[in-house]
């Protein structure tokens, strides 16, 4: 059991901040790999190609203005790593080790087989499995109190008030929130098994038909090489969902700038529908996704309920695309906002590689042929987070006591 009493909306007003503010909000966390997406999406060379005019905030706040960052995470099992990292990132402690593949994706994980001397996914869960079990919720973050807290205090004025809202120093500043997100305050049944995290993410098992979840949560344990039922048994977890949406209309104003990230395993339509429902998405000047579905559902659901005259393109088909009528639906919402996503797309859905970055920009960003800026670490590695593979290999196996054994992860081994 992990809370007691389902989160609420953070009632605490925010303080009358003068200046604009630096804010990236990074939905779904996961290891804390698109902690610092924001330094490649608002990199000077990255911001030259953007539809932003020089009466937006990112121009007048300046280089000595911080960010403010605050990450959401739902997994339990995550939790104690990411609450570590950002107190790392905070400077208030040492980089905490992670005996895990930091990887959000199957394709990311195929990466890391030369390290541990695999072929496949099924060789590194087997060499993983001490690592796997030591992987526990902690006790310390269970707590909507704590939850309540951070969110109260997550962004603050970069003027200095008094009281627990204290100003933003030069550096940037990091929040971890242990929750799931979504367009309301409740619960969330989440299908959270270790070898799932390091290959997709923790899988929200909501629904009305029981025999539905039942099904989904023995196909997902059969792909990651678990008996049927196993993963549901010993890792569902019941976790709070903070109402993010009324979190955000309170806490942003129109003249700051931020970059809104989004990987929340199937809650982005909810939320997206909810931010064009109260029109915040003027606030916002980077959406990062996946890909472009849950926008363009949510702006067709929005459409339909008579919130804005002219629907996304109906006759185009939902095929990972992005077309002239989705950018313009989205126009009229927010006409300077910047979509940023995983990969490139034709019209026809067809995966279009990009290899020309932004000349002088972030290796990892580059510009569809649609005018679409790309990301490849949306939902795997942030480039600025690498970490030395080898090295970090044998710190864990000097943890496991591995050194010397069939199980040793050592690269080559």
């Amino acid at each position: 059991m992990l809370l007691n009493v389902a989160l609420g909306t953070v009632t605490a007003p925010s303080p009358a901040c003068i200046s604009p503010r630096r804010i990236y909000i990074d939905m779904g966390t996961n290891w804390c790999n698109t902690l610092k997406l924001f330094q490649d999406l608002s990199h000077p060379k990255s911001m030259g190609g953007m539809n932003h005019h020089t009466e937006r905030s990112w121009y007048r706040t300046g280089a000595e203005v911080p960010w403010q960052v605050v990450g959401f995470e739902a997994s339990p099992l995550v939790w104690p790593y990411a609450n570590k990292y950002v107190q790392f990132l905070n400077g208030e402690r040492q980089r905490p080790l992670l005996c895990v593949p930091p990887t959000g994706s199957s394709r990311h994980l195929s990466m890391y087989n030369r390290f541990y001397g695999c072929d496949g996914q099924s060789c590194i869960f087997r060499k993983l499995e001490k690592h796997f079990k030591a992987l526990k919720p902690d006790p310390e973050l269970n707590s909507s109190a704590l939850v309540e807290t951070r969110l109260r205090d997550a962004i603050v004025c970069n003027e200095a008030p008094e009281g627990p809202r204290a100003g933003a120093t030069n550096e940037s500043r990091f929040t971890f929130v242990p929750a799931a997100v979504g367009a309301s305050a409740g619960w969330m049944n989440l299908y959270s098994p270790p070898r799932q995290l390091i290959r997709g993410g923790a899988v929200d098992m909501h629904g009305e038909v029981a025999q539905a979840i039942k099904d989904l949560a023995n196909t997902l344990d059969r792909s990651n090489g678990m008996v049927p039922g196993e993963g549901a048994r010993l890792h569902n977890y019941r976790v709070p969902v903070v109402d993010v949406v009324t979190w955000m209309e309170r806490e942003l104003r129109p003249i700051d700038f931020v970059i809104l990230k989004m990987d929340v395993e199937g809650a982005e339509q909810a939320i997206l529908e909810a931010i064009l429902k109260r029109n915040l998405l003027r606030r916002i000047d980077i959406l990062s996704l996946e890909g472009p579905s849950p926008l363009r559902r949510a702006l067709k659901a929005h459409t339909l309920r008579g919130g804005v005259e002219g629907a996304v393109n109906e006759g185009v088909k939902d095929n990972g695309a992005v077309d002239e009528g989705l950018l313009e639906a989205l126009r009229q919402h927010a006409p300077h906002i910047e979509v940023v996503l995983e990969e490139c797309r034709d019209a026809s859905g067809k995966k279009v590689e990009v290899s020309s970055p932004i000349r002088d920009g972030p290796t990892s960003l580059a510009r569809c042929p649609n005018g679409i800026l790309v990301h490849g670490g949306i939902d795997s590695a942030s480039m600025r987070n690498r970490v030395n593979i080898p090295e970090t290999i044998s710190a864990c196996d000097k943890k496991f006591n591995l050194i010397g054994t069939k199980n040793n992860l050592g690269v080559g081994q």
